[in-house]
């Protein structure tokens, strides 16, 4: 509930169908329920701030001064961007099932967002090059000892499809061939004839750094030392068993270098930015009288 406006769980529900297809390789049904309620309180949490965003876009309309012509530039732009003219994009609108009207009113909400964010966040952030080179040198600390894993994997898939027994048998097959890794069978056969991986069908990941993979995958990963072989690792996608080739220092850029400090500048820049709206935001909640009860 936002003052008199309620979101109904039905309409969260609704907006949650789309992602609905990020969980389907969770298998087991409490870790489901819970990712789920997860995503749920996501989406509500969204429809509170737009709900609130948009509260204060009529409060502020006249202060921010859309017109007519504000809208005629952003369809240009947007036809320009298509590489269409206007009556191309009229006429893939009206295949869409909407109204040139209705695209205009669209086109003014978003301008209007725009603007109200533009005074209300983005006019409090100031990053001069001093900021953004301070920030690359606090980057570049904190990444000196960061590596990049070079490994390989086996994949006994898990879906939500299958039934407790057809999960343990996957686990069995995972023990196993753990089982001859560890008598000194080689990883890569191993790999070739077993893994369910459909993109990594001799088992082979590449390089990645922290943050690329699910958390129980790289924590295992990064545990491990070069040519080390790890046990059975369980994440929502199955039973993996991982090798490590190689671990990889990641090369820093000197914080001179023009277009890497520009590179920074507009990291501090978003970083700032997802800062002052969450305030702003949680502002805003003050002010209203909103009533979770999801």
């Amino acid at each position: 509930v936002i003052e008199s406006e309620i979101i109904t769980l039905s309409q969260i529900e609704d907006k949650a169908k789309p992602h609905l297809s990020s969980l389907d390789s969770v298998s087991d049904k409490k870790l489901y329920e819970k990712n789920y309620q997860q995503l749920l309180k996501k989406i509500l949490e969204n429809e509170i701030d737009e709900k609130l965003i948009n509260r204060e876009i009529d409060k502020h309309r006249d202060r921010l001064g859309v017109v007519e012509a504000d809208i005629d530039r952003a369809v240009d732009e947007v036809a320009r961007m298509n590489n269409i003219d206007k009556e191309q994009l009229q006429a893939a609108l009206y295949g869409q099932g909407m109204t040139w009207s209705e695209y205009r009113q669209n086109l003014r909400g978003q301008i209007e967002r725009a603007r109200l964010i533009q005074f209300q966040v983005q006019g409090k952030i100031k990053i001069d090059d001093s900021d953004a080179k301070l920030y690359c040198i606090e980057q570049q600390k904190s990444q000196l000892d960061i590596y990049k894993v070079c490994a390989s994997h086996i994949l006994f898939q898990l879906t939500g499809k299958m039934s407790d027994d057809e999960k343990k048998s996957q686990l069995t097959k995972a023990n196993q061939v753990s089982h001859q890794l560890t008598a000194g069978a080689n990883f890569k056969d191993l790999a070739q004839k077993y893994t369910e991986d459909p993109v990594a069908v001799d088992g082979y990941l590449g390089c990645f750094s922290r943050g690329e993979m699910v958390e129980s995958f790289e924590k295992a990963a990064f545990g491990l030392k070069e040519d080390e072989i790890s046990k059975v690792v369980k994440s929502s996608f199955g039973y993996h068993i991982i090798k490590v080739h190689r671990r990889e220092k990641q090369s820093a850029v000197g914080c001179e270098d023009l277009t890497y400090l520009n590179q920074m500048k507009n990291q501090l820049y978003q970083l700032q930015m997802e800062i002052h709206m969450k305030k702003w935001l949680k502002q805003l909640r003050k002010m209203a009288f909103v009533e979770v009860r999801l």
